[in-house]
Order: C-alpha cells, then structure tokens, then sequence
C-alpha cells in the first residue's frame, strides 16, 4: 500500500503539477524570494506542491482514485513519522523549519488516513516558531483558495505560476526572519561585550 501511495502522489503530479515547466517556475520562486539560491527555493516549491497536489488527490468530494485517502495516508504515515523532530531542530532556521512545518500539514484538511501524520502535525505546530507557523499557514490558505478556483486538471497546472509566486514570498518572509535573528544576536553580542569592555574598565580603575 505504501508504493501504491506513492504511484498516486507521482500520478498526482503529472495531473496538477506543471511539470513541462518546472525549472522555469523555480526561477520564478527565486525572483520572488530575491534569492539565487535555487535549491532551498526548489525544496520549498517541492513541499508546496506536494501539499497542493495531496489535497486535490484526497478531496472526499473528487478523489483521484477511491481509495486515494486510504493510500496516501499509509504512504505519509510511514515517511513523516518524525517530522515533527525536524521542525523542533530547526528552531534556529526558520526557512528550514518553514519547510518542515510544510510537510507534517501534508493532511491538512484531515482527507486522509493518517493518523500518525495527524499526531505530528499537532506537535510540530506546538514546537513551531509562532512567527514562522503564522507564515506557514498564510501560505497554505492562499494555496487552498486557488484549489477551490480550479475545476479541471489543466486548471491546477495552469495555476502553478501563482503557487510559485507564494512560494517565493513566502520564502522572502522567513529569509527576513533569519535576517532579523542574525541582526539580534549580533547585536546582543555587542551588548555584552560592551559591558565585558566596562567591567575591565572598572576594575582596572579600581585596581590604579
């Protein structure tokens, strides 16, 4: 069943996915992002789809299959058994942890089979940054808005653009994040060593 899974998601893909197109839609994510850094933008984009394409996969209403609920759950189960440990390591990476949070929302919307998933969503959200979740979930809203626009395979595929230009905003976002982390800790490194500069000071003074 866990093969079969994945033949669904890879079919999925080619149904939703641009896939002609997807060095092209990488760039595009970059430009966004304002960044060359072309394969976390890739793995970010890669994340997004997956959540995109499992979503219209596994629709109750439409699945790609009957059993596509059942299948991708097992599939999902066994290989984000510890995703949620991936989120609380990246504390300090918030593209990273972005990424990561990405994955255990695979069931998002509870379509699937998966209640080992299910268990690792609730914890990875409860490890998770707050400003980074916030940015994760904003990114996934605007993913389902376009789902419920597109009525037709060749509607999602056609969609792809915009879901690479929320990709590279959202990979913007957490890129300031690190930026702003960076920025704090530097200067609370120069805070200390100003007061470590003042202490030898005064000791020196007291010691005259």
């Amino acid at each position: 069943r866990t093969l079969l899974g994945f033949l669904i998601h890879e079919i999925a893909h080619v149904l939703y996915s641009d896939m002609d197109n997807l060095r092209r839609l990488i760039l595009a994510a970059s430009r966004e992002a304002g960044t060359r850094d072309t394969a976390d933008v890739a793995q970010m984009l890669n994340a997004l789809e997956d959540y995109y394409i499992e979503r219209e996969a596994s629709d109750p209403s439409s699945p790609m299959v009957g059993n596509a609920g059942a299948l991708l759950g097992r599939l999902n189960d066994t290989v984000m058994a510890d995703v949620a440990q991936g989120v609380a390591d990246r504390a300090s990476d918030p593209i990273g942890q972005g990424i990561a949070l990405i994955l255990a929302h695979m069931d998002r919307h509870g379509q699937q089979d998966a209640p080992v998933l299910a268990d690792q969503m609730a914890e990875a959200r409860a490890v998770a940054r707050p400003d980074v979740l916030d940015l994760v979930d904003a990114a996934l809203d605007r993913l389902d808005r376009i789902a419920v626009t597109c009525t037709t395979p060749a509607d999602h595929r056609a969609a792809a653009e915009e879901r690479a230009t929320i990709c590279g905003g959202l990979y913007r976002a957490l890129s300031d994040l690190a930026q702003q982390d960076d920025d704090d800790q530097q200067e609370g490194q120069q805070g200390q060593q100003g007061q470590q500069d003042g202490d030898d000071q005064q000791e020196g003074q007291q010691g005259q």
